[in-house]
């Protein structure tokens, strides 16, 4: 009879053999594997879940950006909001030009007001103001516009002298468009 066939072992079983009968190369594979296994089962999910965490920290920093920058803008509403009219009524406007004009000593030959219109950003009542008097109540005139509590703009302004003569001495007429902030 033939003797029997002893079976090799494996390539793998030999390589496992040698490494149980060397400690040294044992604990660097157990290392090698338990650190696979906790960068695997623990590290990964926990490095995804600190780039989520990143991204929403970003996202949560625009808005707290977002929200200094309201805040700042409200700040700086509440300090005109006592200089801007409640309601942004073209007649309201009127009422105003005219108490202010009669403090001076102008004679009002024109006073229209159109509806409101955009300046930039804001809306604005566009008043077309015709006024007959002196330079000087012309110029205060202008600069109680220029130093009002509400915020008024001379837009355009023309100047023209009356013809001289002993009643048109020193007067003048002023025509000028008044942009009034709503």
């Amino acid at each position: 009879m033939s003797e029997p066939t002893k079976a090799k072992p494996s390539k793998l079983l030999a390589t496992l053999t040698n490494l149980v009968h060397s400690p040294a190369k044992l604990r660097a594979l157990l290392t090698v594997l338990l650190l696979g296994g906790w960068y695997i089962g623990f590290a990964t999910p926990r490095i995804e879940e600190i780039d989520t965490t990143s991204r929403q920290l970003g996202k949560e920093r625009i808005r707290l950006e977002l929200a200094k920058q309201v805040e700042q803008l409200r700040k700086q509403v509440a300090r005109f909001q006592e200089r801007i009219p409640a309601t942004p009524d073209a007649s309201e406007w009127m009422q105003y030009m005219l108490s202010g004009l009669r403090r001076f000593e102008l004679k009002v030959s024109t006073l229209d007001t159109n509806s409101l219109k955009d300046a930039g950003p804001y809306k604005v009542v566009v008043m077309r103001l015709d006024v007959e008097g002196s330079f000087r109540e012309v110029d205060r005139f202008l600069r109680w516009v220029e130093t009002n509590q509400r915020l008024l703009r001379v837009d355009s302004l023309t100047l023209t002298p009356q013809k001289q003569g002993k009643e048109t001495q020193d007067k003048m007429k002023a025509t000028m468009v008044i942009l009034g902030l709503t």
